[in-house]
């Protein structure tokens, strides 16, 4: 019954924090893609091997912190990840975080920092006189424990983004759920950015809700093979899935490749990963359709 208390504990936080904002936000959940969102860059994937397979199952890393907390109790001893992304139009994201587990519990400390690039200012006649830079910053505290047969985590997240001469200040909880059924599967489920609605403070404008997300993920390791599958539902999308396979050929190497269903623009990924001692190297490639280019993806991780 351990686990029972766990959750009452977390939907009490969460309904706190959130004040009553989760009730509204469900009844919105079955709308193909509910309005009044913002900060996208909270459902933005972290760790090259995870964009590579479509999702964060097969991960035992730091970037557990973004993907599902309850993951984190299963990393092996201390990880330290560093991530680097870069998309589109100069926009680009980068993750470091720390993590430790024993499989009997774990905790960590990361923070994901987005920004758009330079955008141009101009005056009323159309003359540059400045850029600015929008960003946000993501910080992450996340613990996991064991509880009975299954294993819970959660995360509290401080978000910060400014926009020009704006600021907005907000804070959300992530809370997810694994079971491992046979030594060699995971069943997971995480729902993240439950939180209250943030604003710039311009006055007349209207309160943004925080994109909610439900994510099921399922991964399972077969001698050199992983098989990974998620399905995914954010508030202001439609039903999106993804699935990935990797193959090790030997301790060093690793290659991937992913699908995914549902994305307006995103589709296949691929990538490889190389190990060396305590050292972990990954890369992801992921084409962007209607000619928007490609994101590429590099995580180190120090295990």
């Amino acid at each position: 019954m351990r686990y029972v208390r766990w959750v009452a504990i977390m939907v009490l936080l969460s309904v706190g924090i959130g004040k009553a904002n989760i009730i509204d936000d469900a009844r919105d959940f079955f709308n193909s893609k509910s309005a009044g969102m913002g900060i996208p860059s909270l459902k933005l994937g972290v760790g090259a091997k995870n964009l590579a397979l479509g999702g964060g199952i097969l991960s035992r890393d730091a970037t557990l912190l973004f993907w599902n907390p309850s993951l984190i109790p299963l990393v092996s001893g201390f990880n330290a990840s560093f991530s680097h992304s870069s998309q589109f139009l100069g926009t680009r994201y980068e993750f470091a975080g720390m993590v430790w587990g024993d499989e009997i519990s774990g905790y960590g400390i990361g923070a994901k920092y987005f920004t758009a690039g330079d955008i141009e200012l101009r005056d009323s006649r159309q003359m540059l006189y400045g850029t600015y830079s929008p960003f946000s910053l993501v910080s992450y505290f996340s613990y996991g424990r064991k509880s009975g047969d299954i294993w819970l985590g959660g995360s509290f997240k401080y978000i910060y983004e400014r926009c020009h001469v704006y600021s907005l200040r907000g804070y959300a909880m992530d809370f997810g759920f694994n079971y491992i059924p046979i030594s060699t599967l995971n069943v997971a489920f995480a729902v993240s950015n439950m939180g209250p609605r943030v604003s710039y403070g311009i006055e007349g404008s209207t309160p943004i809700k925080l994109p909610l997300t439900f994510e099921f993920s399922t991964g399972y390791e077969f001698k050199k093979f992983g098989f990974s599958a998620s399905f995914r539902k954010a508030l202001d999308e439609v039903f999106t899935a993804g699935v990935g396979v990797e193959y090790t050929p030997n301790p060093y190497i690793t290659l991937r490749m992913g699908e995914r269903v549902g994305y307006d623009l995103m589709g296949a990924s691929f990538g490889f990963g190389v190990n060396y001692a305590r050292l972990a190297l990954d890369y992801a490639y992921l084409p962007f359709e209607l000619d928007l280019g490609s994101s590429h993806h590099i995580t180190i991780a120090i295990k």
